[in-house]
């Protein structure tokens, strides 16, 4: 636009100068001076102007950052960016993200436990540790957490070390299938200036596509069936990132009045987010968590989950996948509660419930079993339960058979 604009500029000089010259004598010499300092004086404030607008466009940026993140996050990527994200998306591992933007909900919890049972059926598991407080480094039992090797953040910056691709932290000698990409605490850093590389150019990649970079890899689905994302209490570069990696979405909640409204803000952000992407994701459901009964409901935990069963079928009972087009309503997956006792563990500075060399909590591997066996039989890694999933909370479980051949052949890589 400024060489077009310059280019006129010089074009109307000339034919002044020329008319000038006939019309006042002035010396040809004269007149290019003139035309010199017109141009210097343009170009100066064609810089000045751009320079402005630069910084006008920038700050514009960084005040949508600040004062609407999700409107900033949600923008919609490049066609080549879509169309990479769909053939990746074609041959991905199960990627299970759990989101909630309310914190203390149980995430990292129910990442961990989860993370064990797969491992104890016998699933090759990958854990990535997104959230800045690192409460999911904290509670499992990885091996050498003084030798770092591949972690989180470098994931979300988008390094290809071919030499650390392999390389997460194992959780020592009972869960040998199961691997951690720590939090750091430099990630909460590293996700900012992310964003202020991608603000002002320095980074020309989509970088909300890098964790899903990292997992197509061919080293990772060779050495991994299942891999599951624990995510900050808002929306940032690491949680963009989860949910742009992500095949299933799980939602943990309290069942309170204020956690319960919460979660429909979170389930919506995540859908206009699906939406505006173009992502393919599912929503697995709506985890109740830190239940205060294994077997039922209290009257309050009743009443809020009766409200959010309503508002979820009134509100996303029939949103359609913007890839598969398919209806998939969002519910509450009011018989696999988590109950309290497991935060309580957790607090008291023990393992999870399930990571016990020597039996564990039989009511916590029992409800771990449930969610376990639903989230594998959502995603296709297992024959579907003899019995269905009854309402009452009930810990009963019962036999299932991991289908190994329906990984083997993306397993191979």
């Amino acid at each position: 636009m400024w060489e077009e604009l310059t280019k006129a500029a010089l074009e109307i000089l000339t034919a002044l100068s020329k008319s000038l010259e006939a019309t006042t004598g002035i010396e040809s010499d004269s007149i290019f001076w003139i035309k010199l300092a017109t141009v210097v004086l343009g170009l100066c404030a064609a810089s000045f102007s751009t320079f402005y607008w630069g910084r006008k466009i920038l700050r514009d940026k960084i005040q949508q950052v600040l004062v609407d993140p999700e409107a900033f996050w949600r923008k919609p990527p490049t066609k080549a960016v879509a169309k990479q994200y769909l053939a990746r998306q074609a041959h991905s591992l199960p990627i299970i993200t759990i989101a909630n933007y309310k914190g203390g909900v149980g995430k990292s919890m129910i990442a961990a436990n989860l993370a064990a049972y797969f491992d104890i059926v016998g699933l090759r598991v990958l854990l990535i540790d997104y959230d800045y407080q690192g409460s999911l480094t904290d509670i499992v039992p990885y091996a050498d957490p003084e030798k770092m090797t591949f972690s989180a953040h470098e994931i979300l910056k988008g390094d290809k070390s071919d030499r650390h691709v392999t390389e997460p932290h194992r959780l020592g000698k009972s869960y040998q299938r199961t691997a951690i990409h720590p939090a750091e605490a430099t990630l909460s850093r590293i996700d900012s200036h992310l964003i202020y590389q991608w603000l002002t150019g320095g980074r020309t990649d989509d970088i909300r596509f890098n964790t899903q970079a990292y997992l197509a890899s061919a080293a990772v689905r060779a050495k991994y069936d299942i891999v599951i994302i624990d995510t900050p209490p808002r929306i940032c570069a690491a949680t963009a990132n989860a949910l742009c990696a992500a095949t299933h979405v799980l939602v943990p909640t309290i069942l309170d009045t204020v956690s319960s409204r919460a979660v429909l803000r979170s389930v919506q952000m995540f859908i206009d987010f699906r939406e505006k992407l173009g992502l393919s994701f599912k929503m697995l459901g709506i985890v109740p968590s830190r239940v205060t009964n294994s077997r039922t409901y209290s009257n309050r935990e009743s009443k809020a989950l009766e409200y959010l069963n309503e508002e979820l079928a009134s509100r996303f009972g029939k949103i359609p996948n913007p890839i598969t087009g398919a209806r998939e309503p969002v519910i509450a997956l009011a018989g696999l509660p988590i109950c309290n006792r497991v935060a309580l563990l957790h607090i008291d500075g023990d393992d999870p419930g399930i990571f016990k060399e020597t039996g564990g909590d039989p009511v916590i591997r029992a409800m771990f079993a449930r969610l376990g066996n639903h989230v594998l039989e959502q995603i296709g890694l297992i024959r579907k339960p003899a019995t269905e999933v009854v309402p009452d909370a009930d810990i009963r479980t019962t036999p299932t058979v991991i289908n190994f051949g329906v990984r083997a052949g993306a397993s191979a890589g």
